[in-house]
């Protein structure tokens, strides 16, 4: 397959991601699925990252992405504790409240 058709796929697909999880955290009002949605757009992000490393055969893409990884570990255990917080203060997990 030619480089930049393979590209083209993986940034539209990193594209869709992105948009993906953008409407799904305007959209939605339970903070679980709004804190999923910012993991799928970092996701999409990343996936974008990789295939840009790819085309130009650097490895500073995958690099950035190890980190954006372990940048998302960190975010999702404050994010669980937050969301326990919120519902044992509350009873609810939605943010209108």
């Amino acid at each position: 397959m030619d480089e930049l058709a393979l590209l083209e796929k993986n940034l539209v697909v990193g594209a869709l991601l992105f948009g993906i999880g953008l409407i799904g955290f305007f959209c939605r009002r339970n903070m679980i699925v709004m804190f999923l949605s910012i993991e799928m757009m970092l996701q999409g992000v990343s996936l974008s990252l990789v295939a840009w490393g790819r085309y130009h055969n650097d490895w500073g893409g995958q690099m950035l992405v190890i980190f954006i990884l372990t940048v998302a570990a960190c975010e999702a255990a404050i994010a669980l504790a937050v969301v326990l917080t919120l519902f044992h203060k509350s009873g609810s997990l939605d943010i209108a409240i």
